[in-house]
């Protein structure tokens, strides 16, 4: 466009015209008889055309228009804007999956394979599912060791959604655990023995559980949380976790 006013003074001082031209943003030009000039469109005829029919064409269309006369109008073009994108706190609007596969890499260090599936509404209620089941029939804490647990979490979200969000809320846990029971005893006719017995309990509870829920990636989740027992003959146990999984 910087060239442009220099191409009219060629034009102009080197031709004699007896049509007008009509200079198209396709750079096409139209050799034209020009009737009109509207506030929105151009009404011409064609030059040199046995065609008597009136045509229209709109401003948005044209670069230029150069008269018979030697003078011309020039139309200013319209440069479309890209669109802003959205930010929010610095950073592009972000939009959570709303599933979750995650893996509980805690309960690895006490012999134990946990995961856990999480479906959240409106990013703003989710509803996860844990399975526990254990992997070393051994008990490795204290004595005790959790054979298998399920049961369901109900996870709120009060903060707008972003790469780390904080969560709370009501969880409960049904299972079995199996304790290991020592009993030792000697006599004058043997040497000290230990017995050993397992106890296999079923057990029930429930819990206020809050924490963070990171987005590493679109793909990749990390989740820290603490539970706090409220109910059930399993909680004297205060519920500790770290996890890693893949959202979708």
């Amino acid at each position: 466009m910087k060239y442009l006013p220099l191409l009219i003074l060629i034009i102009i001082g080197f031709n004699s015209f007896s049509q007008d031209y009509i200079y198209k943003l396709d750079s096409s030009r139209i050799e034209a008889k020009v009737l009109t000039v509207e506030p929105a469109f151009v009404r011409y005829k064609l030059f040199n055309s046995s065609d008597s029919s009136v045509y229209s064409i709109s401003k948005d269309a044209l670069v230029l228009i150069v008269y018979e006369n030697r003078t011309f109008d020039l139309f200013p073009v319209k440069i479309p804007h890209s669109p802003k994108r959205t930010r929010e706190r610095g950073s592009l609007k972000f939009v959570p999956p709303q599933n979750a596969i995650d893996l509980n890499l805690f309960e690895f260090f006490i012999g134990n394979l946990g995961v856990s599936y999480e479906r959240k509404f409106k990013n703003k209620l989710g509803v996860r599912i844990p399975v526990n089941f254990n992997t070393s029939r051994s008990p490795k804490i204290s004595g005790f060791q959790k054979l298998w647990a399920t049961g369901i979490s109900l996870n709120y979200y009060p903060l707008k959604p972003s790469r780390l969000n904080f969560f709370f809320g009501p969880s409960f846990e049904t299972g079995q655990y199996i304790k290991k029971m020592n009993f030792g005893y000697s006599n004058t006719q043997y040497n000290s023995l230990n017995d050993v017995i397992y106890n296999y309990v079923k057990f029930s509870m429930s819990s206020i559980t809050s924490g963070l829920y990171i987005h590493l990636n679109p793909n990749i989740n990390s989740i820290i949380y603490l539970g706090i027992p409220v109910w059930g003959n399993y909680s004297s146990w205060v519920k500790l976790g770290y996890q890693i999984g893949f959202q979708f």
